[in-house]
């Protein structure tokens, strides 16, 4: 059981992946900045917050979910989750995987089943941290709502299409690792060296990182030469 201020931001587990100098960056430095695809992801996941829930076909909508695990010390927002009408055929059709007849929901008749929903931008692909960023909230949702969950979805919003993502024992123990991983990250004094590679070109935080610099020492080298400099009484340029 963690404390609260140790909780690792479930958001962070994707960019941990992408880059774990950038979830520094991001999380403990408060630092930002937008390009092309950070905007794209996050008009769709606007669309995703913005719009009413509903019920339809015995299925219940709801959008921008807080969530939250103290075991393993994560939280977030989750963009859908599907409850799902425990007598409706959808439901029917996967009973088997299902360990629990479901949770009642304020003002709902009925038992209904949480599935999480992610929305990722581009087409759909094959992505572990998306899958281990989904199960995390499946996990939040597990402790919230007393139930086990098999499964999520994965929208992405070029291609219009879910992928289903079921939550095996190692992608739960995948997920549970990378927690810890980010946590040690996050809570350490030190960020990590930049090692410059080609996805740093599409890296909203580049110009702030400066990684092609920072690879050579040379970022490192011109502070120290500074701070020498400030205790001679001899300028840099």
């Amino acid at each position: 059981m963690f404390q609260e201020e140790e909780w690792v931001p479930i958001s962070a587990l994707a960019q941990y992946a992408f880059c774990p100098r950038r979830v520094v960056f991001i999380h403990t430095e408060n630092l930002w900045a937008d390009n092309q695809w950070t905007m794209e992801g996050k008009i769709l996941h606007e669309t995703a917050d913005t719009q009413t829930q509903k019920t339809a076909r015995g299925t219940r909508i709801v959008r921008s979910l807080r969530i939250s695990d103290a075991e393993n010390g994560i939280y977030g927002v989750a963009d859908v989750v599907e409850f799902k009408r425990t007598d409706g055929m959808e439901f029917a059709q996967n009973r088997a995987e299902f360990l629990s007849d479901g949770v009642r929901l304020p003002l709902r008749d009925g038992l209904w089943f949480p599935i999480p929903v992610e929305f990722k931008r581009g087409k759909t692909r094959t992505d572990k941290t998306y899958e281990i960023q989904l199960c995390a909230q499946g996990l939040c949702l597990e402790k919230k709502f007393a139930v086990t969950i098999p499964f999520g979805f994965l929208y992405y919003g070029e291609s219009g299409r879910r992928k289903r993502i079921d939550f095996t024992v190692s992608l739960r123990q995948n997920t549970c690792t990378l927690v810890e991983k980010v946590r040690q990250v996050l809570f350490s004094d030190t960020v990590p060296r930049p090692k410059y590679s080609k996805k740093c070109r599409q890296c909203s935080l580049v110009d702030l990182c400066l990684p092609q610099m920072g690879t050579s020492g040379s970022v490192e080298r011109y502070i120290r030469n500074a701070l020498a400099s400030r205790e001679t009484g001899n300028h840099l340029p």
